[in-house]
């Protein structure tokens, strides 16, 4: 595959770039190459859990070149997809932190906390501080007729200290207290990749996707007409999407 032909770039994150806290071998040296030549790019993540300036932040503090406007999350795609399905200002009761949180509410919508009020949507995202009140609070809302979102269906999050529960987790969570089953916005849903390429001004089939997931990545890839590249650093998961090339990791690239 001729890298230098790609229009393109969108990499996920969790697996691909980082383990936890930690950059994988050659990701920085390739997001380098990419800047050098001048492609242009997207970090593109399910995560739902920061801000696209605290994942600027945090990818600068590393080494990665980085910038807030270059980071797409399932947050971002979420808050987007409300606007333009349920309505410009909705009444949100949301599963997540802070990063989805900010997002939904600097797009105009109204977080409510509480039972008391009926709201137009229950969202869920990654949640590292949930309790069973949250979900319980979560599960009567959507009983109440609420519209049932989630940012993505990620089973398991990739850390230094092993994989932790994703927010497909919770989402089965509420899924099997409901029996209903939720709209979910980020990968595989290959909308994710055409909202991406669209903040790029490109098409899918300009793009080259570079993800650890089968499951996620590359099936959202390949249902949008994007290239794809599988990186094997991250969940452990078999082939379930043939990607255009397999590598071991990143330094691979720069071979």
């Amino acid at each position: 595959m001729d890298l230098t032909r790609a229009q393109g770039f969108l990499i996920d994150l969790d697996g691909t770039l980082l383990q936890g806290q930690n950059p994988l071998p050659g990701a920085i040296e390739f997001v380098r190459w990419i800047v050098k030549a001048e492609i242009p790019y997207l970090y593109w993540t399910n995560n739902s859990t920061r801000t696209p300036k605290v994942v600027a932040a945090m990818l600068q503090e590393m080494g990665f070149p980085a910038h807030e406007q270059q980071v797409f999350t399932s947050s971002i795609a979420t808050s987007l997809w409300l606007r333009e399905h349920v309505k410009e200002n909705p009444l949100l009761y949301v599963v997540g932190e802070a990063g989805l949180r900010e997002i939904v509410s600097d797009a105009g919508a109204t977080l409510i906390d509480s039972t008391t009020v009926a709201v137009d949507a229950v969202v869920v995202g990654l949640d590292r501080h949930v309790t069973f009140s949250k979900l319980s609070h979560a599960m009567t809302h959507l009983l109440n007729g609420a519209m049932f979102v989630g940012t993505n269906p990620d089973h398991a999050l990739p850390t230094e200290a092993g994989f932790i529960p994703g927010a497909g987790a919770l989402l089965a969570f509420l899924e099997r207290a409901t029996k209903r089953s939720p709209h979910v916005i980020g990968k595989p849903n290959p909308e994710f990749v055409r909202a991406a390429c669209e903040k790029l001004s490109l098409v899918p089939r300009d793009v080259i996707v570079i993800g650890d997931n089968p499951e996620t990545d590359l099936r959202a890839a390949t249902l949008a007409g994007a290239r794809t590249i599988w990186v094997k650093t991250g969940v452990r998961a078999e082939q379930a999407v043939k990607a255009d090339l397999e590598i071991a990791s990143l330094r691979d690239l720069l071979n």
